[in-house]
């Protein structure tokens, strides 16, 4: 009886859906989230405490703790973008800075639904975190590898230049071409064909 229990434990469709939530939550960094309005109670799910860096449903969590868990900067903006969501029927989406367990700062992007009763009351919020610290280090990496990048280009002396490959128009020039050549880059780009009519002829 016990192995046929068991069975149908790990048979089960719902265990196993909720197996692949668990998973998909740590792959992306991400966890749900939901607020009962009318109990005042708060639901976190495993990911969320994986992604603070605590163990799943370690600590009991309700608005309190979850508002104390916010950055001390971003928590008034935080509360009340759910004051206005709330009363002025807004979309609930906030990039904010939560504090995991070794006191670090991730930064998160938190969307969620607004769940209304009949007389359009709102009684729940679902919704869900997600890291994106990662995310946002690296476009701010590229960005300023980016910036650097131009600043070479336009202060070497010579002139950089990018060519569609098929068609070989000019797509980029630095700005060093005007002070070489006498032309600007507007000339250049503008005419699809300005490089092989300024070739000299022999």
């Amino acid at each position: 009886l016990l192995v046929k229990d068991m069975s149908s434990i790990v048979n089960n469709p719902i265990s196993t859906e909720l197996t692949h939530l668990h998973h998909v939550e740590t792959l992306i960094k991400a966890g749900t989230w939901k607020f009962d309005l009318q109990l005042n109670s708060v639901y976190w799910s495993d990911g969320v405490y994986k992604m603070l860096g605590y163990e799943p449903q370690s600590f009991p969590i309700d608005f309190e703790v979850g508002t104390k868990i916010i950055h001390p900067d971003d928590q008034k903006r935080a509360v009340q973008h759910m004051q206005d969501v709330l009363q002025k029927n807004l979309e609930y989406n906030i990039t904010k800075r939560l504090i995991n367990s070794k006191g670090q700062a991730i930064l998160v992007q938190s969307k969620a639904s607004v769940i209304r009763d009949e007389n359009g009351n709102p009684v729940k919020l679902i919704g869900v975190f997600h890291d994106i610290t990662e995310f946002v280090e690296i476009s701010q990496q590229l960005e300023e590898a980016r910036q650097t990048s131009h600043l070479l280009l336009e202060n070497a002396d010579g002139i950089f230049w990018e060519a569609d490959a098929a068609d070989f128009r000019f797509t980029y020039i630095s700005p060093q071409v005007e002070e070489i050549t006498g032309y600007t880059t507007g000339e250049w780009l503008a005419d699809p064909n300005f490089w092989s009519n300024h070739i000299h002829p022999e």
